[in-house]
């Protein structure tokens, strides 16, 4: 009788370190400590963070060889090579002793969207081996790497021709873009499979572990814990959900709505210039604006504080601003909001008078903004907040485009730190 099967081994914390693949011919045994792992006792590699460093036995010491990898925007190893020679040249050479060819490209790989490899061209494997007694990168079959992690950076489980990827809480086939796991947060995802990978855009997100992809996510609950998703600010930055009862939404929210969507990493710029501004709070933002020379503006603000020592705090929020310029829109946005007093921000900092600019133009909305308050001394005004968003915009298209500037005040109608 053929007997075969794979034994795993987790630490409290849920962490893989060992795995056993049990054969009627043998038994091999992987070890991962750390950045360290081995392989039937016998150290193969070392994880860092350009790649990892190979590790052959040379009779009683051992030899260590980079091996560099090229990722794409969603982790996945693209290519891998090495500097066998180490002349600062990745380049075809002639080994000197041995007198064969070496190839300083290990491996290329490329994928289709849900993670299978493509097949049939640039599919030769290196790795390395002695020769003439010293490692060099020599070609190998499949079955003969060591180093096994490819798409979104996960390790490929081919033991028993599973051909699995081990994201930490489930295995994934990229053969079908589905998980062989049900979704440890299933409930949280209540419109979708929950076998379903990435929320059937993997070219979009990616799921580091297998739990849920990486966004600021607003949802709506009602009295059964049923969630209801309100809208996304997508954002490889932050991973916060924000649930709010839907008894103190100002609107309800449709048996077929559809969540509002919004980008904050699509435009690389608007990305990095948030990111280094010490973003601690975001929010979706509906709002109607009317103005020739001056005007008012009416907005609905759902806020989230996602850093800082007041994270998870939350609130509905109600803002009336004075314009001055053209505008004729109904606009829906993100806004991210950054300290500007030197303090972790809270609720109360995110309530009262702002002063800002906007604009839109073909139908794409952004600002700039303030928050602000007296105080006894001089210059009797202080700045507590600064923030910006991005977002589109409904008005007049024979505008083409609008602007003003405003000064107002907002209101919490109700806030999560005073139930």
């Amino acid at each position: 009788m053929k007997i075969q099967f794979s034994k795993y081994l987790y630490n409290a914390q849920g962490i893989k370190v060992g795995k056993q693949v049990i054969t009627s011919q043998k038994t091999d045994t992987t070890e991962y400590l750390g950045s360290f792992q081995y392989k039937n006792h016998a150290l193969v590699f070392i994880h860092q963070p350009e790649g990892y460093i190979d590790a052959k036995k040379q009779r009683n010491h051992i030899i260590y060889n980079y091996v560099y990898h090229y990722k794409d925007h969603l982790g996945n190893i693209r290519l891998s090579y090495t500097d066998a020679n180490k002349d600062g040249v990745i380049a075809n050479y002639n080994d000197p002793k041995s007198g064969q060819m070496i190839k300083e490209i290990l491996e290329e790989n490329n994928y289709y969207p849900f993670g299978l490899k493509h097949q049939d061209y640039n599919t030769g494997i290196r790795k390395y081996k002695r020769i003439s007694s010293i490692p060099r990168p020599m070609g190998v079959k499949k079955e003969e790497v060591d180093y096994k992690f490819m798409y979104n950076g996960k390790e490929l489980q081919d033991e028993l021709g599973l051909d699995w990827y081990d994201y930490g809480a489930r295995n994934y086939d990229a053969s079908l873009g589905r998980w062989m796991n049900v979704d440890p947060l299933a409930e949280q995802y209540r419109r979708w499979s929950p076998y379903n990978y990435a929320l059937n855009n993997p070219i979009r997100f990616i799921d580091p572990d297998g739990m849920a992809v990486d966004d600021i996510i607003f949802n709506s609950i009602d009295e059964n814990g049923n969630k209801t998703e309100l809208g996304r600010i997508v954002t490889d930055t932050f991973d916060q959900e924000i649930n709010i009862d839907q008894n103190v939404l100002p609107f309800d929210v449709p048996e077929n709505f559809e969540p509002v969507t919004v980008d904050l990493d699509g435009n690389k710029m608007v990305s990095n210039a948030l990111e280094s501004t010490g973003i601690q709070a975001f929010s979706l933002d509906v709002s109607g604006e009317a103005a020739f020379k001056v005007g008012v503006q009416l907005e609905v603000s759902l806020i989230g504080i996602v850093a800082g020592e007041n994270k998870g705090d939350w609130g509905v929020t109600l803002q009336g601003n004075g314009l001055v310029g053209l505008e004729g829109s109904v606009t829906g946005s993100a806004s991210a909001y950054w300290p500007l007093s030197g303090q972790d921000l809270s609720l109360d900092n995110l309530r009262g008078l702002e002063y800002g600019a906007q604009g839109s133009v073909f139908g794409v909305a952004g600002s700039y903004f303030e928050g602000f308050g007296f105080t006894s001394s001089y210059p009797f005004v202080e700045r507590v907040y600064g923030g910006a968003s991005l977002g589109g915009s409904l008005g007049i298209p024979e505008l083409g485009g609008s602007g003003s500037g405003y000064i107002g005040a907002s209101e919490f109608i109700y806030r999560s730190d005073k139930k």
